[in-house]
């Protein structure tokens, strides 16, 4: 039932109006094998269904595990946001890409929806 309640908090948070921020699934382990069986869980235990958006990774090293849960950005560690743009290519002059003055202008609702579309992907 605590699942069914998250998920339903969750969902009434990512659709409530047009000041709804993104929200994602997410789900770390320190390998693969684990990250696969911890989804099935999630599934099993109704926390996420599939098609929901998700972020799923491998997090090795010694940093304690995030707990799984549905967050947005703001609710993302720094160790979370670290694992996620440490495959991100480098960029020396962000100033002058193509749409970093648009980034500089949107909302923190928009940066937020923008970040969360770039990580999660549906559930398969």
């Amino acid at each position: 039932m605590t699942a069914l309640q998250r998920r339903l908090r969750e969902l009434e948070r990512r659709y409530a109006g047009d000041n709804r921020t993104a929200v994602a699934f997410v789900l770390w382990e320190r390998s693969a094998e684990a990250l696969q069986q911890a989804y099935e869980h999630a599934l099993a235990a109704g926390a996420v269904r599939r098609g929901d958006p998700i972020i799923m990774g491998v997090m090795p090293g010694p940093a304690e595990l995030p707990e799984a849960r549905w967050s947005d950005v703001p609710g993302l560690s720094d160790t979370e946001l670290m694992a996620l743009v440490s495959d991100a290519e480098p960029c020396d002059r962000l100033d002058q890409t193509p749409g970093s003055r648009a980034v500089r202008l949107m909302s923190d609702a928009a940066l937020n929806t923008a970040i969360i579309a770039g990580a999660a992907r549906p559930a398969p």
